[in-house]
């Protein structure tokens, strides 16, 4: 008499490769001090260092200050959480992608990781899966960070504003996401490629912040060559996309470049996701990992 022996399913490679990644990625601790650190950006110098410079400032005039300090209330919420994207978001989202893709490198344990599924389309796709998830998280927070802090500069400045309508705040939240999901993966793809974590945070922030912001940045006005590639660049898409956001007669602090128009620099973002997706692809998948 034979007995039959109930043998559960095996979990599909994707879903198990996707929950598996988020875990270790939330077990990390640099995605939670990368985190802290961007929200420490946010609350410094995006309202705590731009409020105190700017209210009561000789330099400028009672309405450019009273402009600036609306731009910091609940209601400027929906385009100030953008304002902070270019110079301080962009080189603290590369880093953290360069460290998610090549920490598993460095450590040796990308090859038992690898090894656990039959082929490795499913283990890419979940990592890369899993980067846009930080991306979520990383919209979260920035959005709830930029409400906290507005309250207090409303408190501080003895203001009242209401908050934008919540479809105006998704629509923030998406960009945010979109600029995050770039650099993710922009540094996840250098991460993956070098496989070493010093050499890729340093590539990605000598891209982000020497090439693009610095050289880029400062020298375009007066380069024509340089300006003419800046809306095509990563940086300068995410300062076109989120200048789109800042409303006739405003301003924020800092400053934001239109380099080109707010839909172009949504393709631009989404074209440059897509290379990195497509690059750290093709190297995970072909790669000798033994």
């Amino acid at each position: 008499m034979s007995t039959l022996t109930a043998v559960s399913p095996p979990r599909p490679a994707y879903a198990s490769a996707l929950r598996g990644a988020f875990a270790l990625s939330r077990r990390r601790v640099v995605v939670w001090v990368s985190l802290g650190v961007w929200v420490f950006c946010i609350a410094v110098f995006a309202y705590l260092v731009s409020y105190l410079s700017t209210a009561g400032a000789e330099w400028y005039t009672p309405e450019q200050q009273r402009t600036v300090v609306d731009a910091m209330l609940p209601a400027g919420t929906s385009f100030y959480a953008l304002a902070s994207l270019p110079l301080y978001g962009a080189p603290q989202f590369a880093i953290l992608g360069a460290i998610l893709g090549s920490s598993d490198h460095s450590r040796g344990t990308i090859r038992t990781l690898v090894s656990r599924f039959p082929r490795r389309t499913s283990f890419i796709g979940a990592r890369l899966t899993n980067l846009a998830i930080v991306g979520v998280l990383v919209a979260i927070v920035t959005l709830l960070s930029s409400v906290l802090c507005s309250l207090g500069i409303a408190a501080v400045a003895g203001r009242s504003s209401p908050f934008p309508p919540l479809p105006d705040l998704a629509t923030t939240a998406a960009a945010i996401w979109l600029v995050a999901a770039t650099f993710l993966f922009i540094g996840f793809a250098v991460g993956t490629l070098t496989r070493s974590v010093i050499a890729a945070a340093a590539i990605s922030v000598g891209w982000v912040l020497g090439i693009e912001s610095l050289l880029v940045g400062m020298l375009a006005p007066v380069v024509s060559a340089l300006a003419s590639i800046q809306g095509v660049l990563p940086v300068g898409a995410t300062s076109s996309l989120a200048a789109g956001f800042v409303p006739a007669g405003q301003q924020t602090v800092p400053a934001l470049t239109a380099a080109t128009s707010p839909g172009v620099a949504v393709v631009v973002l989404l074209v440059w996701t897509t290379i990195a997706g497509a690059t750290s692809f093709a190297l995970l998948r072909r790669r000798d990992l033994t």
